[in-house]
């Protein structure tokens, strides 16, 4: 493997500058951590901020944590949620 040591353009990071910078403000060019007290940018989380939110796609009646909401659609029978790329999974009810 060929690892540069020319600095990554702004927003990227890695050895091979391949991850993009989700940071509120700047991220380390090297670890992609968050600078200066900054947290991730809205819909992003996780080790160097690398993990989509995936509840931000979904209908507000799946995610708005109240029971006493639900899918109004009667002829609803089933939900399929699909990965497309790896993300931790933590929890889950129903």
């Amino acid at each position: 493997l060929h690892f540069s040591s020319a600095p990554c353009q702004a927003g990227w990071f890695g050895p091979r500058c391949q991850f993009q910078c989700h940071c509120a403000q700047d991220c380390d060019v090297t670890t992609g951590q968050c600078l200066a007290g900054s947290k991730c940018q809205h819909g992003w989380f996780g080790t160097a901020c690398q993990y989509p939110n995936v509840e931000l796609s979904s209908p507000d009646w799946i995610t708005d944590r109240d029971d006493s909401t639900c899918n109004g659609d009667v002829n609803l029978e089933s939900i399929v949620v699909t990965w497309i790329d790896a993300a931790p999974f933590t929890w889950l009810r129903f």
